[in-house]
């Protein structure tokens, strides 16, 4: 197929979803088709056509019925009308983010998107910062304290236990820290092995937490100290992502020494 094949066949897909997704559960006749999607027995058949042409539907002795790339591309069409229900979801909120800012469909699919609530804005964030009782690796990198919580949270699970984090903080956030909790992060990065790391800016608040429930992807939307929405994923995919994406603002970030 050619680059024009192609894109025929993912306009087709998309047209055709409703028919193909009547195909999902097996083989149906072209009269069943046109009761099931409340089309004309002429409109289901020129449908039918187009499909077969590009080797998506194929007869059988039961009717018309899915092949195994129709069903891989019905399987890829859900899964791009969810991602993009999500990112519909969260458009509004993502506004406030550089155009640039590093975001991937791993994040959004099957992901869930967080309003903070007016009388309890920093609710959301807060949860996030429960989910350290029980984690075992945490990795972040952030430009604002959004909540005290986090802070005693860290210092719990690491000065007092056996939290493996890392950090990412733009120098704004560091020089707030070090100006009002010198010595809380003294004992974190000394004795909790906390490894907080320094760079101009971020473009996004990112949290990803792994515990013995699973792997935990936020990332915060905010203008300015506002927290605008959160994005949670629970996905593998959305962790590798995630991750990758941290390791690449931690190598063009300057490792902060114990404060003196």
């Amino acid at each position: 197929m050619t680059r024009d094949d192609h894109f025929d066949a993912l306009r087709a897909v998309s047209r055709r979803r409703r028919l193909l997704a009547a195909l999902a559960d097996g083989p149906a006749s072209k009269a069943a088709l046109a009761d099931a999607l409340d089309r004309s027995r002429s409109t289901v058949d020129r449908a039918v056509r187009e499909l077969e042409s590009l080797e998506l539907l194929e007869r059988d002795a039961d009717g018309v019925c899915l092949t195994v790339p129709g069903r891989l591309a019905l399987a890829e069409c859900r899964r791009s009308a969810d991602v993009l229900e999500t990112v519909c979801e969260a458009g509004p909120h993502l506004e406030c983010l550089p155009a640039d800012a590093p975001l991937d469909r791993r994040l959004f699919e099957g992901a869930t998107v967080h309003e903070p609530e007016p009388h309890a804005p920093n609710e959301i964030v807060e949860e996030i910062a429960e989910l350290l009782d029980d984690a075992a690796l945490f990795r972040c990198f952030s430009g604002a304290e959004r909540t005290p919580l986090f802070r005693e949270r860290i210092y719990e699970r690491t000065v007092g236990g056996d939290l493996d984090a890392e950090a990412v903080f733009t120098d704004d956030l560091v020089a707030y820290l070090l100006e009002s909790i010198p010595e809380a992060l003294h004992e974190v990065i000394v004795r909790g092995g906390f490894d907080v790391y320094a760079r101009a800016s971020v473009p996004y608040s990112l949290a990803l937490l792994e515990g013995p429930d699973g792997r935990y992807t936020f990332v915060v939307a905010a203008d300015g100290r506002e927290v605008r929405a959160v994005v949670r994923n629970e996905s593998p995919a959305a962790f590798e992502w995630g991750m990758d994406v941290y390791r690449r603002y931690r190598a063009e970030a300057t490792r902060l020494p114990p404060p003196g």
